[in-house]
């Protein structure tokens, strides 16, 4: 095994939404960081399928999970997961990436700010787990993350969704500003989407381009105009972050006599050769999944299995988030003509509106984006009647007619949803593979429930024509959101880190990535990121005053 010569202020797990962010706030500062990552650097020009027409992808892009929109080398492959969540999941490994800039590079870019009817939500409503945080805790450094990530939208006033330091937003379209007025009357809200891409120049010494509205946002954005992680931090650092890539971390070092973590054992994701890297401090931020899996698969101070696991809370709680999908058409846009509309995919935003200040029989509340227009897939079609000429004529009519919501609910957390290795598989590195242990609760299918019917009311009562669901039972975000394997908290005996990310095992070891969320989000990057800066802060002042 080789060993570094050099040892790094910082050592950074994972190179996606929490890692870069640690690593570019350390770099500004001047600490020397070195980000670990498993996948290659990303070649958004030539891997990204943005610009491709259905009819040159296979089957039209609309196989069994849709890979054909995506460059398959960035994410991890199915014959080759390290996990698999299971049918009540979905099939949560087509959405884990391998690669720098992680899912970042394919997200939708929806960034609202999230309030104390979730980070207190016990203390609130009544309801729910508070956080250790609350949102005057983590307010500067959400306005941080959108000045440097770049999000759109418009000040609102809603004590629920929090308004915040925004570029100009995207128009709603014409069915999203239908939809708008006929949910006001009810005194429900639709309001422009809160997205991380630039309606205008964000600022001298970027290279990001202003949206030209493609709208197809979720295939990866080739001028960098949506923010991802790679462009964003990576590139922006101006060479500040040393890169490791194609690296595979088996294992965080740790040494008894200091009680403090010295460095990470990587294996050269081809050649398998085996290093040795050192640093004072050591962030994990390989995602929720692998983030637990590393954890669980390194020595603790005692040499037992479970590096920063004294709670047993590694690998527990594990939450995703539900969604549904519903689409209706409205009849006042039959027959009119067809604008371009792409834009960047959803432009509308519903906030959340239930258990705010009447409470249901359930914990929670759920927020839907909306879409309408003309669209590349017109996925009506197969529910439209008629056949050959007739179809295709109905069809036209209704091409910009199309109206849809998509909802996006959190999932309740729950000390017995967790991952674990198991000892019997490895993956190709040797690295022991997870076992998934998950259910939804009857909170969550309560919660579910409500999105799905309220979703059909809002377009029923829009008097929209063919209403279709996608699933008419739950399902979660297919591995999008998932969250809670190393929950923050203040009492060490029943969480793994505390409010600044560092593990209340070790004073060293710290984690930046959604598994510190107490619950599921509806949309979690922004906090991520935002509680990511705060993390590199504490790192800073922490390696300034010799703590570490």
């Amino acid at each position: 095994m080789k060993t570094s010569k050099q040892q790094s202020d910082v050592l950074v797990i994972g190179a996606g939404a929490g890692g870069m962010s640690v690593a570019y706030w350390l770099a500004l500062q001047g600490v020397d960081v070195e980000v670990v990552e498993f996948g290659s650097l990303p070649d958004p020009k030539s891997e990204f399928l943005t610009d491709l027409w259905p009819d040159s992808l296979l089957l039209r892009g609309l196989d069994k999970g849709g890979m054909e929109y995506y460059c398959p080398t960035h994410f991890v492959e199915p014959y080759n997961a390290s996990y698999k969540i299971g049918k009540e999941v979905g099939n949560s490994w087509l959405k884990r990436t391998r690669v720098v800039g992680g899912k970042t590079l394919y997200w939708t870019a929806h960034s609202p700010r999230f309030s104390d009817y979730e980070f207190k939500a016990e203390t609130v409503t009544g309801r729910g787990q508070d956080w250790p945080i609350s949102y005057k805790d983590i307010a500067y450094y959400y306005t941080k993350a959108e000045k440097i990530m770049g999000v759109c939208g418009t000040k609102e006033g809603l004590e629920q969704q929090p308004d915040g330091e925004f570029l100009p937003a995207f128009e709603l379209r014409k069915g999203e500003k239908i939809l708008q007025k006929v949910l006001g009357s009810s005194g429900i809200r639709l309001i422009p989407a809160r997205k991380a891409i630039l309606t205008k120049p964000l600022g001298a010494g970027t290279t990001r381009a202003i949206c030209h509205q493609c709208g197809r946002c979720y295939l990866g954005c080739k001028t960098s105009a949506k923010f991802d992680a790679f462009t964003g931090f990576y590139k922006q650092s101006g060479g500040k972050i040393r890169l490791r890539s194609n690296s595979v971390v088996t294992e965080i070092v740790s040494d008894r006599d200091s009680r403090k973590v010295i460095g990470l054992k990587c294996l050269d994701r081809v050649t398998k050769e085996e290093s040795l890297l050192k640093a004072r401090v050591i962030v994990v931020a390989a995602s929720a999944i692998e983030s637990a899996r590393i954890l669980l698969n390194s020595l603790s101070l005692d040499r037992s299995k479970g590096l920063a696991n004294s709670s047993d809370c590694v690998g527990r709680y594990l939450a995703e988030s539900t969604g549904v999908s519903i689409e209706g058409l409205l009849p006042e846009l039959k027959g009119t003509q067809v604008d371009n509309e792409d834009g960047s995919g959803e432009h509308g935003l519903i906030p959340r509106f239930l258990n705010l200040k009447k409470q249901q029989d359930f914990a929670g509340g759920f927020l839907y984006v909306t879409q309408s227009g003309a669209e590349i897939f017109p996925s009506f079609a197969a529910r439209l009647p008629g056949f050959g000429e007739e179809l295709k004529q109905s069809i036209k009519a209704w091409f910009p007619a199309a109206i849809r919501l998509y909802g996006i609910a959190p999932i309740e957390s729950c000390k017995e949803n967790r991952i674990m290795l198991d000892s019997s598989k490895s993956d190709d590195w040797g690295i022991p593979v997870v076992k998934v242990q998950f259910s939804l609760s009857q909170q969550d299918r309560k919660l579910w429930q409500a999105m799905h019917d309220y979703g059909l009311e809002f377009l029923n009562d829009a008097n929209c024509d063919q209403i279709a669901t996608d699933t008419s039972e739950p399902l979660t975000g297919g591995g999008l959101h998932a969250c809670g394997t190393c929950r923050m908290g203040k009492d060490p005996k029943n969480s793994v880190v505390n409010s600044f990310g560092q593990t209340h095992d070790i004073r060293n070891l710290f984690v930046a990535d959604a598994s510190v969320f107490v619950c599921s989000l509806n949309q979690p990057t922004l906090t991520l990121i935002a509680l990511a800066l705060r993390t590199a802060d504490f790192i800073t002042e922490g390696l300034r005053y010799g703590d570490f």
